[in-house]
């Protein structure tokens, strides 16, 4: 089966697609979820994002072992560092949120993904990711009503 494989790094996205996709589903069937929540409640989200992912993995190991692949050839190998930096985000966000709080979070989270879409200008990339931060908090705590963590720094300010 490996000997057929066109394009390894390709299948390994996928893969890793498929695994982090089925690991949502999986931290996603184990959330609580009240009576007073609609048919759209907590969960939904949540499968959408892991549904999509999922479906995207599988496509990319399709194409990984496909002929459309092979002939394409490896002209544009894959560019691992902003993948692997925006998944560090993600998963940086997993583990600090609730210490640090949504706009610090949200703010470095920001400023590294854009730093990986080549991005270089940190200063601004800080300042925009906390005007959009600040901006989220807002829209999600006041406006609809649905918290997002303040952390521990800022609990007493907002």
């Amino acid at each position: 089966m490996w000997r057929r494989m066109r394009q390894p790094s390709e299948a390994a996205l996928g893969v890793g697609l498929a695994v982090l996709a089925l690991w949502i589903i999986a931290l996603t069937s184990q959330l609580t979820v009240g009576f007073s929540y609609d048919n759209v409640g907590p969960r939904t989200v949540p499968y959408l994002i892991a549904s999509l992912l999922l479906l995207s993995g599988i496509a990319i190991i399709g194409d990984a072992f496909s002929r459309a692949s092979a002939e394409r050839g490896s002209d544009d190998p894959v560019q691992w560092l902003p993948i692997v930096l925006i998944s560090a985000t993600l998963i940086f966000q997993l583990f600090v949120i609730r210490q640090i709080g949504w706009i610090p979070a949200a703010t470095i989270s920001f400023a590294v993904c854009a730093f990986a879409f080549d991005e270089r200008r940190m200063l601004l990339n800080l300042l925009f990711g906390f005007l959009l931060a600040c901006g989220t908090y807002i829209l999600f705590n006041y406006g609809l009503q649905l918290r997002l963590p303040a952390g521990y720094l800022l609990e007493g300010l907002l």
